[in-house]
């Protein structure tokens, strides 16, 4: 994603050790909707570009298992 996208995940700082016991998945949204004025085409240009609103539903996470 990083290469085709210039998309990437921020972590805390500092990151998480290479040696810890848990693994990370990325799941697909269930549903993404743009809200606010964007939406609206009632949104102004800023300087940076455009504010976007976005509602994101992620899945249930009752699959989540710990690595201990």
């Amino acid at each position: 994603m990083k290469k085709d996208h210039h998309i990437t995940v921020p972590f805390s700082s500092p990151p998480p050790p290479k040696d810890a016991l848990y693994k990370f998945k990325f799941e697909k949204p269930e549903q993404v909707k743009l809200i606010g004025s964007y939406g609206l085409k009632a949104s102004s240009k800023h300087s940076e570009g455009f504010a976007i609103d976005v509602s994101v539903r992620m899945p249930n996470v009752h699959s989540l298992k710990i690595y201990c």
